[in-house]
């Protein structure tokens, strides 16, 4: 398509010969403008001389006065020009040789206010006018060119909705033959154009700025631009690549080598916010001529950052898209030392100047250029402190981390901030001249009291004071730290008391722990507050809101607290884990519930310990001795055992109690009571199982031979070995009191002293006697008497003497021999092995072998102590007082009354139970927080923050338990 005029075309070229020949003016107006226009200060405000110096035709009078010139509009095309000038070159219809012309613009041309920058291209059809007394043509407007040939047409349109042309209303003229006369002086207007008074303009590539009755747009294309929308009040945003800027916070979405990025930025501090991590001077400036001069810094502009490759600092970074997976929010610390956060930038060449030639004034003369600062490009890259990452991957896998602490709670009274002032309200709300410090750092206010940190004054273990007090740093959290910036903002905002808000009265409510003593297996449910949600809640009546407070805390030492709304705790800390509940505390498996100790597992009970397995066996095995009590001498009840034991050892010490008793084999020891055996049958052995049980004796010893053995049976079954003889040894105690004895076996038969007979001696054999043979009724009878001898044979010399010497020997055996035996014996298998230091019946071994517990010693706790558990804590700050643990001894003939763990020391004499208060949170009933009160006089629980003093007791006593009654 041709940019000439469709009429006629241009064929004249630039001559000598003046352009209006017939013009008298001319001279006098070339004057004038050296003169008069020559430059800003030839005006008579600066003594400039502003007429000719001579006049002699008096044509000055007639130029300035005369209404005889007007002005004339022609038709041109423009040539050329400069944009920088908004000076044109046009070629008029009625002209021989281009003329300098301007465009009129439809805004001020002063100081200030807005100016018009639009511009013509070359080839533009304009109306000029043209004025004899001016020296230049006026640019009053293009005129479209005609559109002869259609296919060249580029139309864009306003709205991508509509997808075609508009309404046929508007198409009436152009349906009409020869097209009602309609000339196509379209332009490339939008195809979607109407005659309702559309403002605005389209580019070439797309980039338009529309406005109409209904809609507005500023956009590059469809997918970046601002779009508002009449009929739905409507706001579209859009951008392919994104760019969201304020004094604190930054937003990119762009699209980088096919990965979607959107991250977002936020600090809290505007020197931050430009890249300063300490308060400094942040920008420097620049004066026209460094900026505005070629040869200087043409590549600044007036003000510009110090550093060349200065880079936001944003506490708080969100990622999204490529970079955030499924999202990632970070917040972190700038790195001590560190004046500047910086891109790692390479400081290259700024190239040459933006055009070739110099800008001159109107005498031909260059301007001085400056210099300006020359920018800081250093980079010293630190690590930032990690202080907080929520990342969630792709997958869906949430895994989130606090360097200094998480807490989940849920909890009732949530003070909101309710703005009262808005900021642009500063006279008579928060100004930093008179009654507020902004940032805690510039103004006349008070400083803006935080911390993190609680200050512990448990010296001995802050960890474990850190988590029995966790409720006062909850506090501090919820009712102070996260409203703090609204607290100081005093007249901007309101920060309300927990105690004014009308909903609801504790954040926890104490619950009746006594019930649990009666008939209760669990606690009831509090009686909730019911809150009005919305209009669809209602169809549900009001939401129920509980006055309990539940929690997970992940302390800043690395201690873990979990509470529930009843009392119930599990706190982890101090390489401990403490299970706690005013009930009834349940391990419960599906298989197996396993509990493993590296060191030691100790289970107390106040009342009973049931230990049971429903289908199998209950095992207690020690690698050593297993020592067990039942029926303790402070109690009047009964109690009772069995045992096994592998060990070989013989020997009993019990000089010393607890782990240093050392003996072997099973004792069953009931100094004041009886052991019985009840059974269908009793059966005693030793060896036999093979191997695994070890043939010995069976030595039963009736107080060392001063006590009676009874036995009561229908018969007595005793079965000797054969050869074997059974022995009795009658004499004093000692070594040597062996004097007689008895003795059966298959072949002899020994009795001393007399033998009383009730009924027949019947004999197989003779009657060898020392004495005589008395009858006192009856008569000896013999074979001898039958065959005729009447009177009994005499027994003298060789006789007597073989009568003599058997019965001698018969005496012999009886009161020595079998008395030295029995004495061998008593000593090898009752003495040695029983008797002796260290054994089983030894006096003193059977005074002390007595079951005790672990000494002090044993136990090996240097520092023991046991803060109370959370339901204890409510419970004594709520007034309650439960029944109190007192721990009943058992007595050690070796040393002090024994005591299960933690031992005496630690039970009785040391004050080891620590009952932890509270600061912020004020118990009443239940517990609510402590007020702050108005700003700036805030109380002094939340501007040093510090736990409260313990308070140590003697665990023994003073342990509250609720035991079922």
């Amino acid at each position: 398509m041709s940019i000439e005029p469709p009429a006629r075309r241009v064929t004249t070229t630039p001559a000598s010969s003046q352009p209006y020949a017939n013009d008298p003016t001319l001279a006098t107006r070339r004057l004038q403008n050296q003169t008069q226009y020559g430059g800003r200060t030839t005006t008579t405000a600066f003594n400039a001389q502003t007429t000719p110096v001579a006049d002699p035709n008096c044509n000055l009078t007639g130029f300035k006065t005369g209404f005889q010139d007007t002005g004339r509009l022609c038709l041109g095309w423009i040539m050329d020009g400069t944009s920088i000038a908004n000076c044109y070159r046009v070629h008029l219809e009625k002209g021989f040789t281009p003329i300098i012309a301007t465009a009129c613009s439809g805004t001020s041309g002063v100081a200030f206010g807005a100016t018009e920058i639009n511009t013509y291209s070359p080839g533009t059809c304009v109306i000029v006018m043209v004025h004899d007394k001016q020296f230049k043509g006026f640019i009053l407007g293009a005129v479209p060119n005609v559109l002869d040939i259609g296919k060249r047409a580029y139309h864009d349109y306003i709205s991508q909705a509509s997808r075609k042309r508009v309404d046929d209303v508007h198409k009436k003229y152009l349906k009409q033959p020869q097209s009602g006369q309609m000339v196509d002086y379209s332009a490339w207007r939008a195809w979607d154009a109407t005659l309702a008074s559309e403002w605005g303009a389209i580019t070439s590539t797309g980039a338009g700025v529309t406005l109409d009755d209904f809609m507005v747009r500023v956009s590059i294309n469809e997918f970046c631009g601002v779009y508002g929308f009449y009929h739905d009040s409507m706001l579209r945003v859009a951008g392919y690549n994104m760019q969201v800027w304020t004094a604190g916070s930054e937003r990119e979405s762009i699209m980088d080598q096919a990965e979607c990025n959107d991250t977002q930025g936020y600090s809290p501090y505007p020197w931050e916010a430009m890249g300063l991590l300490k308060p400094a001077m942040m920008i420097a400036e620049y004066e026209p001529a460094d900026y505005q001069c070629a040869l200087a810094k043409p590549y600044y502009a007036h003000w510009e950052n110090k550093h060349e490759f200065q880079q936001p600092y944003h506490r708080t970074q969100q990622f999204y898209g490529y970079l955030g997976q499924g999202s990632r929010s970070v917040i972190h610390a700038p790195p001590q030392g560190l004046e500047r956060w910086t891109y790692k930038g390479e400081k290259g060449s700024p190239g040459g100047p933006p055009y070739d030639s110099k800008i001159e004034t109107d005498t031909g003369s260059a301007p001085d250029c400056g210099s300006g600062p020359e920018k800081d490009t250093d980079h010293d890259p630190k690590p930032a402190y990690g202080l907080r990452e929520e990342n969630t991957a792709q997958d869906g896998r949430l895994f989130l981390a606090s360097a200094k602490g998480v807490v989940i709670s849920k909890r009732i009274l949530l003070p909101m901030p309710q703005r009262i002032k808005r900021p642009e309200d500063y006279k008579s709300g928060d100004e930093a001249e008179k009654n507020y410090k902004a940032a805690s750092k510039y103004g006349s206010g008070p400083d803006h009291s935080i911390t993190g940190t609680i200050k512990t004054t448990d010296n001995d273990y802050p960890n474990l004071q850190r988590a029995a007090a966790v409720l006062d740093l909850h506090g501090y959290l919820f009712n102070y730290a996260g409203l703090h910036p609204f607290y100081w903002h005093a007249k901007d905002y309101k920060t309300w008391e927990q105690q004014e808000l009308e909903y609801a009265q504790y954040n926890q409510k104490i619950p009746k722990f006594q019930d649990l003593a009666g008939s209760k297996m669990y606690l009831k449910e509090e009686e909730p507050k019911t809150f009005k949600i919305d209009h669809r809640y209602e169809q549900a009546g009001d939401q129920k809101f509980y006055e309990t407070e539940s929690f997970v805390s992940l302390l800043e030492d690395g201690g873990v607290v979990i509470g529930d709304g009843y009392g119930a705790e599990i706190r982890m800390s101090g390489g401990c884990v403490f299970i706690s509940a005013p009930g009834d505390v349940w391990l419960k498996g599906g298989r197996d519930v396993q509990t493993w100790a590296g060191n030691d597992i100790i289970q107390k009970a106040y009342k009973s310990v049931d230990i049971s397995a429903t289908e199998k066996n209950v095992r207690i095995k020690a690698e050593r001795n297993v020592m067990v009590l039942a029926g303790n001498d402070s109690s009047d009840k009964e109690g009772g055992i069995l045992l096994e034991s592998r060990m070989k050892t013989l020997d009993y010490d019990f000089e010393k109690a607890g782990d240093e008793v050392k003996f072997a084999g099973i004792v069953m020891r009931a100094p004041n009571a009886n052991i019985v055996s009840l059974a269908h049958q009793i059966y005693l052995r030793t060896g036999g199982g093979g191997s695994s049980i070890k043939p010995g004796n069976i030595t039963i010893d009736a107080g060392k031979g001063e006590k009676e053995i009874v036995t009561k049976s229908n018969n007595f079954y005793e079965y000797l070995k054969q050869g074997g003889r059974h022995y009795q040894f009658f004499g004093g105690q000692g070594v040597g009191g062996t004097k007689k004895s008895n003795m059966f076996s298959e072949n002899f038969t020994l009795l001393t002293g007399p033998l009383g007979i009730d009924k027949d001696l019947i004999l197989n054999g003779s009657i060898l006697c020392k004495g005589s043979v008395l009858a006192s009724k009856g008569h000896i009878l013999t074979s001898a008497a039958a065959k005729g001898a009447i009177f009994v044979g005499p027994c003298d010399g060789e006789c007597q003497g073989q009568v003599n010497e058997g019965i001698d020997k018969i005496r012999d055996l009886i009161d020595k021999e079998l008395p030295q035996t029995g004495n061998q014996i008593d000593q090898q298998l009752v003495k040695s092995l029983w008797y002796e230091e260290k054994k089983a019946g030894n006096d003193r071994v059977m005074d002390i072998a007595e079951f005790s517990f672990r000494t002090d010693d044993d136990y090996k706790i240097p520092d023991f102590v046991l803060y109370e558990d959370r339901w204890q804590q409510m419970a004594r700050l709520g007034g309650e007082t439960p029944e109190k643990w007192t721990e009943k001894p058992v007595k050690v003939k070796t040393g002090d009354d024994s005591f299960p763990f933690p031992g005496k020391k630690w039970t009785k004499d040391e004050q080891t139970y620590v009952e932890q208060d509270f600061k912020i949170v004020q118990p009443a009933g239940g517990y609510i927080d402590k007020q702050r009160n108005e700003a700036p006089g805030l109380a002094d629980e939340y501007k040093n923050p510090e736990f409260k003093d313990n308070n140590k007791k003697k665990l023994d006593g003073t342990y509250p338990i609720i035991p079922r009654k």
